[in-house]
């Protein structure tokens, strides 16, 4: 989820909320805000999409706990086309198995920063020996959609 601002007064943090149904929202993460004028760019990932339609809207909070809403971004999350990698745990390099064209490959830590965006190899093979060790988030994007898998880097 990606999100700018033009102007930040008073603004103290932003809420993250999803839904499944449109209804019901739970907060998937908090952002503090820069409270600063100027434009300024933000992002958290939702590490727990469900299959089909999520509902999201960001939860305005200011300094005096008063809030406001944006509006509600909905976003499919559609079966794509089958995804492995090899080894996992790794270590040095990860080897994609993909039944379809990769056209981004991102990886992220557990809280959705991104760590490293890959640039796309014919051979579908990527070191990540400069990476430290921990557990990650890859994000293989496809014409379909996107797919996530856990990382276990050793």
């Amino acid at each position: 989820l990606n999100w700018r601002t033009a102007s930040e007064t008073n603004i103290s943090h932003f809420n993250v909320e999803k839904s499944i149904d449109g209804i019901t929202y739970t907060s998937i993460g908090i952002l503090a805000a820069t409270g600063s004028s100027g434009v300024h760019d933000y992002s958290l990932s939702d590490n727990a999409p469900v299959r089909g339609r999520n509902f999201y809207r960001l939860k305005m909070i200011d300094i005096d706990s008063r809030f406001q809403y944006s509006g509600t971004a909905q976003v499919d999350f559609k079966e794509t086309g089958s995804f492995s990698v090899s080894p996992n745990p790794a270590s040095e390099i990860i080897n994609l198995k993909a039944d379809e064209p990769i056209r981004k490959l991102m990886l992220t830590d557990i809280n959705g920063r991104l760590v490293k965006e890959f640039v796309i190899r014919a051979t579908n093979s990527y070191k990540i020996s400069d990476i430290k060790a921990g557990l990650y988030i890859l994000r293989i994007s496809t014409d379909h959609g996107v797919e996530s898998i856990k990382l276990l880097i050793q």
